[in-house]
């Protein structure tokens, strides 16, 4: 390893800075590290063209920064959650999608309403996914939630359905982990919004 390589790399170890840049802002996966620190091990140890494997690959990190730099990359994770994040970080869209999904998210959040009537996910609440998001403060943002994917299929292609629903996934992060005060179903149109200009 040259002595550039080698110190780029030892910096990147060190690196206290936020995580953001490319798409890694898509959705903070627990236990995620500095993409600086992928991007520098790729560099070190890969060249362009070659083929990066990520057997534990979590939020999809590696991932991200393996395309970025020209390599192919290949993860593996036993988690669902880490499966979803990593595809959606890792498909391309086009302007067209782009567009759709914009359209999509100012009209729907104009139509959720907590008054609204919704089908329940009867599944997912057999299963308890739902058994911290049901109580008297939670309940608008599941009920808003549960009404934003009731639209998704209004959307025309996977991918665009898969990014919508990683911006609802980073909103329902942003209104419910690790809160002492849930936000409003307003304030959680408001900040979808934000989200998707954000992603």
């Amino acid at each position: 390893m040259n002595p550039n390589t080698k110190a780029d790399f030892l910096e990147a170890i060190h690196t206290r800075k936020m995580v953001d840049g490319l798409t890694h802002n898509f959705y903070r996966y627990p236990a995620r590290f500095s993409p600086l620190f992928a991007r520098a091990a790729i560099q070190a140890f890969t060249k362009p063209g070659d083929v990066v494997i990520d057997p534990f690959m979590g939020g999809g990190t590696t991932l991200v920064e393996a395309r970025a730099l020209g390599r192919r990359a290949v993860g593996t994770d036993i988690s669902e959650l880490s499966t979803f994040v990593s595809r959606v970080k890792t498909t391309p869209l086009s302007e067209s999608d782009l567009s759709q999904i914009c359209d999509w998210t100012h009209r729907v959040t104009t139509n959720l309403n907590c008054r609204t009537p919704v089908a329940r996910p009867e599944t997912w609440i057999a299963e308890g996914y739902q058994k911290n998001i049901s109580d008297t403060k939670t309940w608008p943002i599941r009920k808003t939630l549960e009404q934003a994917l009731a639209y998704i299929d209004e959307l025309p292609r996977e991918r665009q359905q898969a990014f919508t629903r990683c911006i609802l996934l980073k909103t329902g992060q942003w209104a419910l982990d690790c809160r002492e005060k849930i936000p409003t179903a307003q304030e959680f149109r408001n900040r979808l919004l934000i989200n998707l200009d954000e992603i």
